[in-house]
């Protein structure tokens, strides 16, 4: 084993465990001059793709290090496995099994097979390979390395680059499996809730109390819709109500902390940066941004009633406990309390007064105008009668409430 690539697998099982992020690995790799200096400094082109990005909507996570521009991180959506880009390409090969692809960009040893290729020859590449990386769960990931030397690599320089892909592995699987348990965890629980439980909030009965203003909304005649329709059919309807109601909770710094059947249960939290004015200003414009995209949503082959559907949106804001709970071997991390209570019972009002947003007395008197009440009701397993309030129907834009 020469001096340098002892010297990289020393780094690989030492200092090199504590980097944090494929993208961040692969950075450090180069910034250190750890393959500049195995390689001898021969000019480098890097990328890595690994064919989960332990997303729901990413097929390929991949990364590039170019000496113009360091480390540049992308996914690729869903899909791109049936594109040509990708049928043609010699990262399909290695994710079918191939021990390597090599081709010379230049000369009379060129071969042009991918259409890749062409691209990277007017980038000046000169010799391109790519590798496996093999994880310890059998999947397979790709490393590709390009040069512009003229002479591209030599025996050596392969030798060099194989060893490296070899001794890196352990680290890249460790990063990668990061990486998809912190996007799993921010897919089913928030991207707040989420790096929380990964950073060990697990125990059960362990919480906090924290202020916010409260989301919660959910279909009307959603019964009727169920029986109406075919199991596949209110799937694809329940995931386009709620990526509505998700895309305008998230664009507003809201959390979507649990869907319960045809329902959502939302917070805009209230904290140093944030106050109770800005978190329910920010909670009513969401709601108001998923009123005005809710005429997307349409069943066909229904009868006329059921043609539209429709949801309300009930807002309050108050104190709960945000934490584990559950049984010991099932948790839920999410939020308790009266105010959580009260939030849901006036969104069963939404249907009943036929308004599409009701607030608390409590959430009105933070936003204050344009909100009027509209009534006192008595809430189910709620002592007091509440007042709610709504929106005039001339006001649908989120900037009126700012």
């Amino acid at each position: 084993m020469s001096k340098r690539i002892e010297r990289l697998l020393n780094w690989s099982l030492g200092a090199g465990r504590g980097l944090q992020g494929v993208a961040g690995l692969l950075q450090r790799v180069v910034v250190t001059h750890l393959w500049l200096a195995l390689l001898g400094g021969l000019p480098l082109h890097l990328g890595g793709e690994r064919p989960d990005g332990g997303h729901p909507q990413a097929l390929v996570a991949a990364y590039y290090w170019a000496p113009t521009n360091g480390i540049s991180e992308r996914t690729v959506p869903l899909g791109y496995d049936l594109t040509p880009a990708f049928l043609n390409s010699p990262i399909r090969k290695i994710f079918e099994g191939d021990a390597e692809v090599r081709r010379r960009l230049t000369g009379r040893k060129a071969v042009m097979d991918f259409g890749i290729l062409g691209e990277l020859r007017d980038q000046g590449i000169t010799d391109y390979v790519v590798l496996p990386v093999r994880f310890s769960d059998g999947l397979i990931n790709a490393m590709s390395f390009a040069t512009t030397r003229p002479s591209g690599f030599s025996p050596a320089n392969l030798e060099a680059i194989r060893a490296g892909v070899l001794y890196l592995s352990p680290l890249l699987e460790i990063q990668a499996e990061r990486a998809i348990a912190r996007t799993v965890l921010e897919v089913y629980l928030g991207r707040e809730t989420g790096p929380k439980v990964l950073a060990g909030s697990i125990t059960r009965g362990n919480s906090e109390t924290i202020d916010a203003a409260l989301w919660f909304c959910d279909l009307r005649n959603f019964t009727m819709i169920s029986e109406a329709l075919s199991t596949e059919a209110v799937v694809t309807l329940l995931n386009s109500y709620f990526s509505i109601v998700g895309a305008a909770v998230e664009s507003h710094g809201g959390e979507i902390l649990k869907f319960i059947g045809d329902a959502a249960l939302a917070i805009f939290p209230i904290d140093q940066t944030t106050d109770s004015a800005a978190a329910c200003a920010a909670a009513m414009a969401a709601a108001c941004e998923a009123m005005a995209e809710k005429n997307q949503l349409k069943v066909e082959g229904v009868s006329s009633d059921l043609s539209s559907v429709d949801f309300g949106v009930a807002l309050h804001v108050g104190q709960v406990a945000y934490g584990n709970i559950g049984a010991p071997a099932r948790l839920d991390f999410t939020v308790i309390g009266p105010a959580v209570n009260t939030v849901s019972r006036i969104a069963g009002l939404c249907g009943q007064l036929d308004q599409p947003i009701l607030t608390s007395t409590d959430f009105a008197a933070v936003i204050g105008p344009p909100l009027e009440a509209i009534g006192s009701f008595t809430l189910k397993g709620i002592e007091n009668a509440e007042t709610v309030y709504a929106l005039p129907q001339s006001v649908t834009n989120p900037a009126a409430i700012a």
